[in-house]
């Protein structure tokens, strides 16, 4: 199954482009777990030659969204529990770091970013589209990331979140998790508010490995709504 986004790619970025769309239909579900991702047939529907494909689906490797298959050559990689909680683990490890440095760099003017995703968040009606709590979630994390910036550790919390949010979209978060996330983001600003670099690492720790605990119950339980 390819994407529905079928114009042919003319800038001048072909490389970054071709990384991108192909990441794009990966993370959104549109080339699921297991398809296999040719490159004769990748390169005709986004009008690019084999070249960037080829290169695109070296690097889509390395980030884990895709795989090398024996018998079918590349294909989208799989989600397991495993892939999950190793994921979620170093992510965490991550998330701390990040929060303890943005304890002594966030600005108020980033708090009160926060402040105001927090709102936006808590004024989401019970049936918003989980998608809208997906959005808000990385605009969270991303504005405190932006505050203590480090390009190698950022780029891989970026591969980190995109596998995840693979999952995140067929298995999203069950209401009692995001209730819960709303506690968890309103103590992690306190934290960082009073510049406490130990209780911020440790709630934004916490909170990440919170996630994964929600996540794998709700592939257990495949998907309720509880």
């Amino acid at each position: 199954m390819l994407s529905s986004n079928t114009a042919p790619i003319s800038h001048s970025s072909i490389q970054e482009q071709t990384v991108d769309r192909i990441r794009d239909d990966i993370i959104n579900g549109v080339l699921p777990p297991g398809e296999p991702l040719r490159i004769d047939a990748l390169a005709t529907r986004l009008g690019v030659s084999h070249m960037p494909v080829r290169e695109a689906l070296h690097i889509l490797a390395m980030e884990g969204l895709a795989e090398r298959n024996p018998r079918r050559g590349v294909v989208v990689s799989d989600l397991t529990a495993d892939a999950v909680v190793q994921a979620y683990r170093t992510l965490a490890a991550l998330e701390a770091q990040v929060a303890g440095e943005a304890a002594v760099m966030l600005s108020e003017a980033d708090l009160t970013v926060l402040d105001a995703i927090q709102q936006e968040w808590l004024a989401l009606p019970a049936d918003a589209p989980r998608e809208q709590y997906l959005a808000l979630n990385r605009r969270f994390h991303n504005r405190i990331e932006l505050a203590s910036p480090n390009r190698w550790r950022d780029e891989f919390s970026r591969q980190l979140r995109n596998y995840i949010y693979r999952l995140r979209r067929s298995y999203p978060q069950a209401p009692r998790r995001l209730a819960a996330m709303a506690g968890e983001h309103a103590g992690l600003i306190a934290a960082l508010r009073a510049r406490d670099v130990e209780r911020a690492a440790r709630l934004a720790q916490a909170h990440c490995l919170a996630s994964q605990e929600d996540l794998l119950a709700r592939l257990a339980e495949g998907g309720t709504q509880a």
